[in-house]
């Protein structure tokens, strides 16, 4: 019995691990430089919201997509 928990309990983590490493593959696909993002944003100038946000990202060479996501919802609003 403790045998068969430790085999779920691993099959779970390495599931878990497999998956997450699959998604960070796909979202750094969706991932923008910053550079460009940059140039971008300095053409057009954004919708500014009121408040303060954070975008968290791994690698600072690209922007989060949740701040793509953040600027395209409120693409609309100007």
């Amino acid at each position: 019995m403790p045998l068969l928990i430790g085999a779920m309990v691993m099959v779970v983590m390495l599931t878990w691990r497999r998956g997450a490493r699959i998604l960070a593959i796909k979202t750094r696909r969706l991932e923008t430089p910053i550079d460009s993002l940059i140039q971008l944003l300095d053409r057009k100038q954004p919708y500014k919201v009121p408040g303060t946000a954070v975008f968290l990202t791994a690698d600072p060479s690209s922007a989060p997509t949740a701040l793509l996501h953040s600027l395209k919802q409120y693409k609309g609003a100007a």
